[in-house]
């Protein structure tokens, strides 16, 4: 019996089966708030609240169309969610590492788990998943035909049309469809630099994610939204100007990430130390390395310097920007060195830059602030995503030691399920859980730990 225990254990798919139970018993749980209230107690036919929400509100149609319908039936929602969840775990598995064994299997899920899904629901979990995370999962699925062309592999035909609707679906949302057209350019023009042959299905994908950003901007809707949401959210946010919007969207973004880390950044982050100081051995770069990290614990945990210095408008204290750009050059510099191969030290920082991309869209949007944390997924994805690459570095090199950092984020992602649990179970407070929520909301509000400051108010309730 316990050696068919350890070689369950050693099954390459059996993480992604045990993340996707956990999540189905998590979305069980989910409760239905905000927008999944609203959205469930409209009247009309399916198609008629389709086109009154096209009209009169956004073109997200193909996302509006499946909340619609998973709102009626959640259970549905719970098997999907739970499934996309450890799906999620496999692509970037498969694209980031694609190890074939446990390890990074494990390692996938663990990050996966570390991202606080908490956010997801600041606006109704069936809605932000199915707009936010499925979108991204989506969006990684249609990266998959870029992979095999890379690798020389061709598609079976049932590929075809699941690839299509990926890029349809991942397109119907606007930060995975500006991250799929950046990635799909990149791909071409470097095959037309290298003089390499582009399949006319890449060609394919990428003219429907265009088509889909097109669309997402004539929807008669978005125009009517937009006028609504700056009475709604941020009044002055078209009297500033064109400039003063990108350095709130930039500097916003770079806060959330180091003056208040979370644990995907902290995982991220710990990995690539590791790497730096692992490979080189010049003492220059690892203080590089270093400077952020410094700068996040002083001025983001022991500290309220660096997270008071956010306003409504931007960063309010000028040596509070100049560590903030500091702390992401530093970052940024780590990222693009860590690699022996430097092309693969530039896609990682590519990366990173399209996960900050995502964010700096909002610049565009008066709901910078009121959109709240769900808007920074795609940037932890793609802190997850370069993780993935560094610990796939790590194990090219052969180190040893990596399961120190291993072990740290098995250990984040432990917490953080359990903050989720407790968040989701804030109302009913009674006996032990009351006390155990107490002992961990006092634990996160004194060391203002990972920055899970929005479990510690829900945990308060």
């Amino acid at each position: 019996m316990t050696e068919k225990i350890k070689k369950l254990f050693r099954n390459k798919y059996f993480p992604f089966i045990a993340l996707g139970g956990v999540y189905f018993i998590i979305s069980f749980l989910f409760p239905i708030t905000a927008d999944d209230l609203r959205l469930n107690t409209q009247f009309g036919s399916l198609i008629d609240q389709t086109k009154l929400y096209y009209q009169a509100w956004s073109s997200r149609i193909i996302l509006i169309f499946f909340i619609l319908i998973l709102l009626k039936i959640k259970l549905l929602w719970v098997f999907l969610n739970a499934f996309f969840v450890a799906f999620c775990a496999y692509m970037f598995n498969y694209l980031f590492w694609d190890a074939k064994n446990v390890k990074s299997s494990w390692l996938a899920c663990a990050l996966v788990a570390i991202y606080p899904f908490i956010d997801i629901g600041t606006a109704g979990y069936i809605t932000c998943s199915v707009v936010y995370f499925w979108s991204a999962l989506f969006m990684f699925a249609a990266f998959v035909p870029l992979k095999k062309a890379c690798e020389n592999k061709s598609l079976a035909f049932w590929e075809y049309p699941l690839y299509v609707f990926s890029a349809v679906y991942a397109g119907n949302q606007e930060q995975s469809a500006a991250i799929m057209i950046a990635v799909y350019v990149l791909f071409i023009l470097l095959r037309i630099i290298k003089k390499e042959k582009i399949r006319p299905f890449v060609l394919v994908m990428f003219f429907t994610a265009v088509a889909g950003l097109i669309f997402l901007f004539l929807a008669p809707g978005s125009h009517k939204r937009l006028l609504v949401e700056t009475q709604v959210w941020f009044q002055d946010f078209f009297k500033m100007s064109l400039f003063d919007r990108a350095e709130l969207a930039l500097t916003s973004a770079l806060y959330q990430f180091i003056f208040k880390p979370s644990a995907v950044f902290l995982a991220f982050y710990a990995t690539l130390v590791l790497v730096i100081w692992r490979q080189k051995n010049n003492i220059v770069q690892r203080i590089i390395a270093a400077v952020a990290g410094i700068i996040v614990l002083v001025f983001g945990y022991f500290s309220d310097f660096g997270r008071d210095a956010m306003t409504k408008y931007g960063i309010a204290d000028s040596m509070a920007l100049f560590l903030l750009l500091i702390a992401a050059f530093c970052v940024a510099y780590s990222v693009l060195f860590a690699f022996q191969s430097r092309q693969k030290g530039a896609l990682a920082l590519y990366a990173l830059l399209l996960g900050l991309g995502s964010r700096m869209a909002l610049m565009f949007s008066p709901t910078i602030w009121g959109s709240q944390t769900r808007t920074y997924l795609f940037m932890n994805f793609a802190f997850i995503a370069v993780t993935m690459m560094l610990f796939a570095e790590l194990d090219e090199t052969k180190f040893s030691k990596w399961k120190i950092v291993y072990v740290f984020i098995g250990i984040l992602a432990f917490i953080t399920l359990i903050v989720l649990l407790l968040h989701i179970s804030a109302p009913q407070d009674s006996g032990l859980l009351f006390h155990a929520k107490n002992t961990v909301k006092n634990i996160i509000e004194k060391y203002d730990i990972i920055g899970w400051e929005m479990a510690v108010r829900t945990i308060s309730r």
